[in-house]
């Protein structure tokens, strides 16, 4: 089994009290939002959102990072 490098993953703190291990490609939020980059300071998202007129779009979001 192949090991990314650390700076690849993240590991976060859910309102559940759980733990999880992210890497780009994970699914993240409400909004149906992919991992699309991991860095020190924030994790990177496209979210599918709706576009309001019955279709959807792709929209860049970001999560702020804290120790």
């Amino acid at each position: 089994m192949a090991t990314l490098p650390e700076k690849d993953q993240q590991i976060i703190d859910a309102h559940t009290g759980l733990i999880h291990r992210v890497v780009p490609g994970n699914y993240l939020g409400q909004n149906d939002g992919r991992i699309s980059n991991i860095s020190e300071s924030e994790i990177e998202l496209v979210e599918i959102i709706s576009d309001g007129i019955g279709g959807y779009v792709e929209r860049d979001a970001a999560i702020s990072l804290s120790d």
